[in-house]
């Protein structure tokens, strides 16, 4: 009657000879710094998916504000780590990059509609070189204004005479053309045509109210 309770002795006593017999596992190699950078970016680029995700079941007069309050924060932030921490300076900054925002709206409204003029059918297709003159009008507009805008804001801030401010100020695209020519083309072209969207949708809507409004 015995023999059973010996036997289940014997096998937890073989099995943990076994189990202490087997070589410990040995400790992961430290991470090198290019992989603890590369991790943090694969890190900072899930948190950004997530807020995109979070951002759009926003409505969308809130969503804008949330998004031009980031974008605001965001700036702010770098131009106190690179160390221009005033406030009337990265206020005169942010300014300018508004009112460079609402003098390419025309050029925006107008590319949408070379862009929706783009995508008719071509044997529908009417001629497109009113609406293209139009849009390349309305960027010469947008060019002049900017132009005038950054001696403005040189006069205001005096960056020309600060050779590092100058520097984040060009390589982040808000003075200057050099940006345009960091990035890939289409990339460039891509964000433009981001921009355009909005105009793209209600153009679109306008376009789906019509029968509507017939009936």
């Amino acid at each position: 009657m015995k023999r059973p309770a010996l036997f289940i002795a014997l096998l937890f006593s073989i099995f943990s000879g076994i189990a202490s017999a087997q070589p410990e596992e040995a400790p992961a190699p430290p991470l090198t710094q290019e992989a603890k950078n590369r991790q943090k970016i694969e890190e900072a680029m899930r948190k950004a998916q997530d807020e995109v995700v979070n951002m759009m079941r926003v409505p969308e007069g809130e969503r804008n504000a949330k998004l031009q309050l980031i974008q605001e924060n965001g700036l702010r932030s770098t131009l106190t780590q690179a160390g221009f921490p005033e406030k009337n300076l990265q206020e005169a900054i942010l300014d300018f990059i508004y009112a460079q925002n609402q003098a390419r709206i025309k050029a925006q409204e107008t590319g949408s509609k070379v862009l929706k003029a783009m995508g008719d059918k071509p044997e529908a297709a009417t001629d497109i070189t009113p609406i293209f003159t139009d849009y390349l009008n309305a960027v010469e507009t947008a060019k002049t204004q900017r132009e005038e805008a950054t001696k403005a804001l040189d006069e205001e801030i005096e960056f020309s005479k600060k050779p590092r401010l100058k520097a984040l100020l060009t390589i982040y695209g808000i003075i200057g053309e050099a940006a345009w020519y960091t990035g890939e083309v289409q990339m460039v072209g891509q964000m433009g045509l981001a921009a355009m969207a909005p105009y793209l949708m209600k153009a679109a809507a306008a376009q789906q109210a019509k029968p509507a409004e017939r009936n």
